[in-house]
């Protein structure tokens, strides 16, 4: 392993930090050892890493939130009830619903050049790599379509989860990916802020699994719950997402427009005869 050579500022800080956190680890186990219950709330029964030794095993349970929200008045539901998959990877065999047939892409049959989707965890879907379709590692590709919503498997629990714009209609996922059309009478974009929240990113962290610990599929994520906002809360929540990537889409636009007139400058002076 490489070791960086260079001190950086945020290193002292980090530094300060771990020899705070190792005195609080101390006197809390030295508090354990003397039965003082100031480390109460730090003290792991021992039916709770009965199946698993992990962090995670230890930590509260899904849906720990779900009494309140329906103490508050919200509609709590099953991701399974705001989104339907339309094209899904189930350990090696594909299901695809009836509508979505022509999406479906066998790898190793297909010379297509098809451009890969990524997901970023802000949510921004982007255009990856292209390639030929028989170049890809996976056996199956999916082609997403506007107004999908894409669900990273390996990264959902980071924020990787993204509906798809007109400018991207075509891009193909893996079956690292659930691509699913919201249902009747919910926004893909009301859904898409949902899955995002803290909420629903930690009881999907806390359903995970994985040599991290971090991967969801199709079945993790439609039994997540989510309280669904009143109208008037949603439409004001999609107006809002609507508008904000109106402007970013108008900030891409005057970047490239500043680069393109800074370029087209140079190319002219570059032309110039010498005097």
């Amino acid at each position: 392993m490489k070791w960086r050579q260079r001190v950086l500022p945020v290193d002292e800080l980090n530094r300060r930090a771990a020899e705070e956190e190792t005195k609080k680890v101390g006197r809390l186990y030295r508090a354990y050892l003397n039965g003082d219950s100031a480390a109460d709330d730090w003290v792991v029964s021992a039916d709770a890493i009965g199946a698993r030794m992990d962090v995670k095993a230890c930590l509260p349970g899904t849906g720990r939130n779900v009494e309140k929200w329906k103490q508050d008045g919200h509609t709590v539901l099953n991701v399974g009830e705001l989104l339907r998959p339309a094209l899904i990877s189930l350990e090696n065999a594909a299901e695809v619903s009836a509508d979505r047939a022509e999406d479906l892409i066998f790898a190793a049959d297909s010379d297509e050049m098809v451009t890969l989707l990524r997901v970023r965890y802000d949510g921004t879907p982007e255009a990856g790599e292209t390639i030929a379709a028989s170049d890809s590692a996976y056996d199956t590709l999916y082609r997403v379509r506007a107004g999908d919503v894409v669900i990273s498997h390996i990264n959902a629990v980071r924020g990787a989860v993204a509906v798809i714009p007109e400018g991207l209609d075509g891009l193909v996922a893996t079956k690292e990916c659930t691509v699913c059309r919201p249902r009747e009478g919910y926004h893909p974009y009301l859904i898409w802020q949902m899955l995002r929240t803290p909420d629903a990113r930690a009881d999907l962290l806390l359903s995970s699994t994985g040599m991290g610990r971090t991967r969801v599929v199709w079945g993790i994520v439609s039994n997540l719950q989510l309280p669904v906002p009143s109208e008037e809360v949603g439409k004001a929540t999609v107006d809002a997402i609507q508008q904000a990537r109106d402007l970013e889409r108008q900030a891409r636009q005057l970047y490239e427009s500043a680069g393109a007139s800074i370029a087209a400058s140079g190319r002219r002076s570059g032309t110039r005869s010498a005097p």
